[in-house]
């Protein structure tokens, strides 16, 4: 998906961080994890602060709803998600 955010092989803290400030006030329409091969609970917390975001601002797919994909999520992405019971929605 054309201006996805990819995340780097690893999201820790430090990286999330760092993408933060990188977007700034910038809503991606979508986060490839295609990349990723280590994620923890910081980037979960990333994922879950943008997809916040994306909806406050009315965001919306190419088929107009208030979607948010995410692409190629990988299992370590959803079982901290369940671990934190982090919103359903938030999962693919």
């Amino acid at each position: 998906m054309a201006d996805a955010l990819v995340l780097p092989a690893c999201v820790d803290a430090r990286a999330a961080a760092g993408i933060w400030r990188e977007l700034g006030a910038r809503v991606p329409p979508a986060i490839d994890f295609a990349a990723v091969r280590e994620i923890d609970s910081a980037g979960v917390a990333l994922v879950a602060a943008l997809r916040r975001r994306h909806l406050a601002v009315g965001g919306r797919d190419s088929a107009g709803t208030r979607a948010f994909p995410l692409l190629n999520v990988p299992d370590r992405f959803a079982q901290l998600c369940a671990a934190h019971r982090i919103d359903k929605e938030l999962l693919p």
